[in-house]
């Protein structure tokens, strides 16, 4: 191993990582962009079908009535949007160093992130907010399957 080295290559490439190249360092163009933007949007517009079939249940056990909802308040669409750009964008660092490219794995990998890592955070926060127990699936389903959704068209699209 290489400790002390002028070369940020060598550096690297001591690490227990992927082999590290100067390719690493370009800047990404604008095209590696639009998959990510793409799979963020896919999963934000899955959130909107998924919350649309389940909104009574979710209105119910989140205790809201139409009464109480401002819907002229754009701040949590732009939030969960601006998430799932943030969720896609990552997702498709992890997926390149990984080597994920095939639609399949992007969607079983996707799936796999949103069970193992997005949703026990999610039911951690409905149990500890002491909050209806319903949103465990509602929330977590949405996190299962809007990871799952932006995993599919990550690899769609790359």
């Amino acid at each position: 191993l290489i400790f002390f080295s002028n070369s940020k290559t060598q550096l690297l490439n001591c690490l227990p990582l992927p082999p590290f190249t100067p390719q690493h360092l370009n800047a990404p163009t604008m095209m590696q962009y639009l998959p990510i933007i793409a799979a963020g949007i896919a999963g934000w517009m899955f959130g909107a079908v998924w919350y649309g079939m389940f909104s009574t249940q979710w209105m119910k056990a989140s205790k809201l009535t139409l009464d109480m909802v401002n819907p002229n308040d754009k701040t949590p669409y732009l939030v969960s949007f601006l998430g799932a750009v943030a969720t896609a964008a990552f997702t498709d660092h992890m997926y390149k160093l990984a080597g994920i490219s095939t639609p399949q794995d992007g969607l079983v990998t996707g799936l796999g992130l949103g069970a193992f890592v997005a949703a026990p955070w999610t039911i951690n926060n409905i149990l500890y907010g002491m909050r209806n127990r319903a949103l465990i699936y509602i929330d977590g389903g949405y996190a299962v399957f809007g990871c799952g959704a932006i995993g599919l068209v990550l690899c769609l699209l790359s």
